[in-house]
């Protein structure tokens, strides 16, 4: 009599251990669903772009998520970026930020949005909301409303966005206003 009872109170101790480890197990699902979730995340990430062995591009980011499984792969920077763009030579030729940006792998497509700079070499910058960078097409455009400073304080605006060539010596405003400095001669 005193074996079955022992019996039956280890199997009702047995019986309470897994349901109490059955509710805690539930407890201790992941957070993020597996579908949306990042393959990859990195924080305080520097990378080095190269092409043909010299240095093309060097990326800053505060957080960065790689999404490679998704049939639209992606990589994302949420937290902002600062890109450094270098000449033939691997000097500094010009730069980027923005406080939040994103690369299509598929498309070759970067977006940059809020609080997009570029500055150049030569003094000159540009200020806009969202700029994208087409690789396939080599063209840099806004759509939204764009403002360029160059070096001897010359503003021009383009309200309706801009294209341009990645090296930006070809390019094309939208919608334009400005004020242009211009030197006049006194003779």
């Amino acid at each position: 009599m005193k074996k079955n009872k022992i019996i039956n109170i280890g199997f009702i101790f047995i019986a309470i251990v897994f349901i109490a480890c059955g509710s805690s197990l539930e407890q201790i699902k992941p957070k993020e669903d597996y579908e949306t979730a990042p393959d990859v995340s990195v924080e305080n990430m520097e990378s080095i772009f190269t092409s043909s062995a010299k240095m093309k591009a060097k990326i800053k980011t505060p957080l960065m998520h790689n999404y490679a499984r998704l049939t639209q792969p992606y990589t994302e920077f949420p937290e902002g970026i600062l890109i450094w763009f270098y000449d033939e030579n691997m000097n500094i030729i010009s730069s980027l930020t923005a406080d939040y940006a994103v690369y299509y792998t598929k498309k070759k497509l970067w977006k940059a949005s809020k609080n997009v700079y570029i500055n150049n070499l030569q003094g000159g910058s540009l200020q806009t909301d969202e700029i994208f960078g087409d690789e396939v097409a080599r063209k840099i455009y806004s759509l939204q409303y764009v403002k360029v400073i160059d070096r001897d304080s010359s503003i021009i605006e383009g309200k309706g966005g801009f294209v341009s060539n990645f090296e930006f010596t070809e390019y094309e405003f939208k919608n334009v206003s400005g004020i242009l400095e211009q030197e006049i001669d006194s003779k």
